[in-house]
């Protein structure tokens, strides 16, 4: 765009970019502004305005948190420079959508404006299905070119998997411990430290606990098998944590007696690839209307136990349920910390929708697994990881090949 026109009222640059329906009744009376200038693409406040509008509009119906405009703005304003940038580049790459596709994206896009009908849209919105359409159609657009800029620098890892996905894991490797027990009466606290000398002096650690554990596994030489900490409970957890390879603990006293735990041998999983973590959740949805404050009170008489889930499913209002997941299915939204949790634990009231939802771990399992449907599996899911880092260089990218040029940065 001339930058002569930069900042001037829309109504004056109408007639010379021929958008002269945009001019009301008086053609001298400023309707609109422009506040940004993308590669000489406007970007209009009243559409800013507009996706501030949306975006609180789209929060209240989700139950998700409600910003000011003048919060929104600026972050509004990045976002859509950025996606006029990409929109940009989609239509030099001449991608098409087709409206098969669109059809098939309308029901996730629905969601995400927090309705479930074109019909429910038009009324919480007030704007056409056709706006919906053209927003479908962008965001693909935006998507297939997203992909197309990437495909070159995702095939570059493809012959080298595991290399790959343990670089991108690095700060989430989880060690897995093949643990021996043995379990002895309350009191028993010198018999304790005799059989860990012994131990350590090279008595077998099994034999030890066939002869003196009181645990269901005594028979089996207290053999536990190979088990994450996550699995452990919390004072089990701390003490093996800082135990090396055929290191045996101190005497750990707990509720259920005096134990000793041997770690026979320690290896590095990494999630997606080796460890696959199964959890079952009771699921708890709060009735319509409570504030906040009355949900986290719930929560904390969960926590102390003054009340269970099952106890609050009984009342009105309250409907409980049963969900179990496995490590290679996408978590809800808003249950992903639940992979964070030990078995016992309560996650976070979450809100949803009108209402409040929180869950109870109930059951934790770990498998190691392998094969050709694994490494696809964690192909796919390292191609997400490396297809958003890579949105970010590619934006940053744009940005920097770009006339850019921000007229009004707040409102």
């Amino acid at each position: 765009m001339n930058r002569l026109f930069v900042g001037l009222p829309i109504t004056i640059v109408a007639a010379l970019i021929g958008a002269a329906s945009l001019v009301r009744a008086s053609a001298a009376e400023p309707i609109d502004w422009i506040v940004a200038v993308v590669n000489d693409e406007p970007i209009l406040y009243s559409e800013l305005s507009r996706e501030i509008d949306m975006v609180v509009k789209r929060n209240q119906l989700r139950g998700g948190e409600v910003y000011s405009a003048e919060a929104l703005y600026p972050v509004l304003l990045n976002q859509e420079i950025d996606r006029r940038l990409k929109l940009q580049r989609g239509r030099l790459r001449q991608i098409r959508i087709s409206e098969e596709e669109i059809n098939q994206n309308l029901p996730i896009m629905l969601r995400n404006f927090g309705v479930e009908s074109i019909k429910q849209f038009e009324k919480e919105y007030g704007l056409s299905s056709q706006y919906l359409r053209i927003a479908i159609a962008q965001e693909q657009t935006i998507n297939n070119a997203r992909i197309a800029e990437s495909r070159h620098k995702l095939a570059n890892y493809g012959n080298n998997l595991d290399a790959a996905l343990r670089n991108n894991f690095a700060d989430q490797m989880i060690n897995q411990y093949d643990l021996m027990q043995i379990q002895l009466a309350s009191g028993s606290d010198s018999l304790a430290d005799d059989l860990r000398q012994r131990a350590k002096d090279g008595e077998d650690f099994s034999v030890l606990a066939r002869e003196h554990s009181i645990a269901d596994n005594a028979a089996s030489g207290g053999m536990l098998g190979w088990r994450v900490l996550d699995q452990l409970p919390e004072k089990v957890a701390k003490t093996v944590r800082k135990l090396k390879a055929d290191e045996i603990s101190k005497p750990l006293v707990l509720d259920n007696g005096v134990h000793l735990f041997k770690v026979n041998t320690i290896r590095p999983l990494v999630p997606g690839t080796e460890l696959v973590k199964d959890f079952c959740l009771l699921q708890l949805q709060l009735p319509a209307g409570l504030e906040q404050e009355e949900v986290e009170d719930i929560h904390d008489q969960l926590v102390r136990g003054e009340t269970s889930l099952v106890d609050l499913s009984e009342r009105e209002g309250y409907e409980s349920d049963k969900q179990c997941y496995d490590g290679s299915e996408l978590m809800p939204f808003g249950l992903r910390n639940t992979q964070r949790l030990r078995q016992g634990e309560f996650t976070e009231p979450m809100a949803a929708g009108d209402n409040w939802m929180m869950a109870l771990v109930t059951e934790v399992n770990y498998a190691v697994i392998g094969g050709e449907d694994l490494r696809r599996q964690a192909h796919a899911q390292y191609q997400d990881v490396e297809i958003q880092r890579l949105d970010v260089e590619w934006t940053a990218l744009l940005r920097s090949q770009a006339d850019i040029d921000i007229l009004r940065e707040s409102l």
